[in-house]
């Protein structure tokens, strides 16, 4: 309801994808804007390049369980694993849950297969030794790990039903999106990509084309563009007029009615 009533006093409203988009009400759609996150884009070797003898399985991100999901990884690699004995699993990261994965993949007979490095400062380091990324979660705003894998030439794999990642990648272009989140699922994909070097080779030709919807310029002068047109909005804007009491739900004038720590403006 509150968050309702905040929209409601807004001019513009910015969001990351289009999956976001989506989610607000038909009244409101003229003043949704969607813009990705800029990235700062490092194209370096391409998948495949100059890497280790043991192909990499990576994964990066915060030890979370909800909404990481990286105990899916692991179990999908488990699976997998005896079919691919040259692969290696590697995640990258740490947080609350690094123990309990940790005692998952021993649990599984996988502690010479899975590699824990923690919190890496070189990550570049780490998309430029791997073969395929893969990003495990259940939900995501706007993931710049898969961007920033892709601009290695990363094939990326991930759930469909995830934000975030269904807009990023496109399925059997750049990677693939697995409908059913399971481990189980996660597995037939994973193993459909890792044991085709040809799908990998074309993926990863396609991951750096596609990674030039984020470079930067063209998003900071869609953000000019976007704040322009807000500023040139004839007034009155739509708080000063739900303030006049000319318009507004009873939720968005009792959320401007109340007493704020700071500005009641700039607050809302």
């Amino acid at each position: 309801r509150e968050r309702s009533a905040c929209m409601e006093l807004a001019d513009q409203i910015h969001v990351l994808t289009y999956g976001f988009a989506a989610t607000f009400p038909e009244k409101m759609q003229n003043q949704v804007s969607v813009l990705p996150n800029p990235a700062d884009i490092n194209r370096g070797p391409l998948s495949g390049s100059g890497k280790n003898k043991r192909k990499i399985l990576l994964g990066v991100g915060r030890f979370e369980e909800n909404p990481k999901q990286f105990s899916f990884l692991i179990r999908a690699f488990a699976l997998i694993a005896d079919s691919f004995p040259d692969w290696d699993l590697r995640l990258c990261g740490n947080g609350r849950s690094f123990e309990e994965y940790v005692t998952l993949t021993a649990r599984l007979g996988l502690s010479q297969r899975v590699q824990f490095p923690g919190t890496v400062t070189d990550v570049p380091a780490e998309y430029a030794q791997a073969e395929v990324f893969c990003i495990p979660s259940k939900i995501e705003g706007f993931p710049i790990v898969c961007v920033e894998a892709q601009s290695f030439g990363l094939p990326i794999v991930g759930f469909a039903a995830c934000s975030g990642v269904n807009e990023i990648v496109i399925a059997g272009e750049n990677g693939l999106l697995v409908d059913d989140m399971s481990a189980e699922a996660l597995a037939g994909a994973l193993g459909k990509i890792m044991q085709d070097d040809s799908l990998r080779e074309r993926m990863s030709l396609r991951s750096r084309e596609l990674v030039g919807r984020y470079e930067s310029e063209p998003i900071f002068d869609a953000w000019d563009e976007l704040l322009s047109r807000v500023a040139s909005t004839a007034r009155p804007t739509r708080m000063e007029r739900i303030e006049n009491g000319l318009e507004a739900s009873d939720a968005a004038r009792e959320l401007l009615g109340r007493a704020h720590p700071f500005d009641r403006r700039a607050y809302v």
